[in-house]
């Protein structure tokens, strides 16, 4: 089943991530995943203050590409809070 390959998936990845801490008592493996978790935050915080908009880049190029593409729609006001949008030959109420 597709659920149990990514239910699999997800706890391999998770105990490489773990790596050493998995074999030491529960409080130092919980302290141990805590600085892990820290550590992971702070390059995430770092990476993100390097950006200068307000998108990260790949949802801007995203949303730019979305935009070129609405180019070829055409909008119909139906009434004054509804309206139709037409690409090609789909409509889009």
């Amino acid at each position: 089943l597709k659920n149990d390959y990514v239910t699999n998936n997800l706890s391999e990845s998770f105990n490489h991530w773990v790596g050493e801490l998995r074999s030491n008592p529960i409080l130092t493996l919980v302290d141990g995943l805590r600085a892990k978790l820290i550590c992971r935050l702070q390059k995430r915080k770092e990476n993100s203050s390097k950006l200068s908009g307000i998108l990260v880049p790949n949802s801007m190029k995203e949303l730019n590409n979305i935009k070129e593409e609405s180019r070829r729609c055409h909008l119909l006001v139906a009434r004054e809070h509804g309206f139709e949008v037409q690409d090609q030959n789909i409509n889009y109420i």
